[in-house]
């Protein structure tokens, strides 16, 4: 019978991910001890979670992907880790700026936007997709002119009313 030889990079991948994200340090540092190599994975897991010990932690082991960190850190509306980020290299604001429309975070979608975020069509679908007014109407106010694209946004994210909003600012007729 042959042995099984198995890789269980990636389990650790994921355990230091859910670690990270969860702010268990303890079960952070055994993974790391284990062999766990993907620090990337626990970037985005701590800053998904909001521990920013545990994010100065995997960029101090040397977590270079600072996006998907920025990305999740503004998703999940965790402003000190963004700026942690930003002080850390990030520079795909529009990214960060996606990731606070979905996530219905208004200070943290103008943080991207004072940084260079440009991309207000994406932050126009990402809000209206999630329903999120407010931030819709920041990006309009930004420069956004793509309303079908935000009606679609809002109608794919279930939000009626939003969608008619977006849709009669096209100039379609609504009923």
């Amino acid at each position: 019978m042959k042995s099984k030889i198995t890789d269980n990079t990636q389990d650790l991948g994921a355990r230091l991910y859910d670690a990270c994200k969860s702010g268990q340090k303890d079960l952070v540092k055994a993974t790391l001890l284990e062999g766990a190599r993907d620090l990337n994975l626990g970037l985005k897991g701590a800053c998904s979670g909001g521990h920013i010990k545990l994010a100065k932690l995997m960029l101090d082991k040397g977590a270079a992907d600072v996006e998907a960190g920025l990305h999740a850190a503004c998703y999940e509306g965790h402003e000190e880790l963004a700026k942690l980020l930003i002080d850390n290299g990030a520079r795909n604001f529009n990214l960060g700026l996606k990731g606070a429309c979905s996530g219905g975070h208004i200070k943290l979608a103008k943080l991207m936007l004072v940084n260079g975020a440009n991309d207000v069509e994406a932050g126009l679908y990402a809000a209206c997709y999630g329903g999120h007014e407010e931030l819709a109407d920041l990006m309009i106010d930004n420069g956004a002119k793509d309303f079908d694209l935000g009606a679609h946004g809002a109608c794919y994210g279930g939000h009626k009313m939003l969608a008619y909003m977006m849709a009669a600012k096209s100039g379609h007729e609504i009923f």
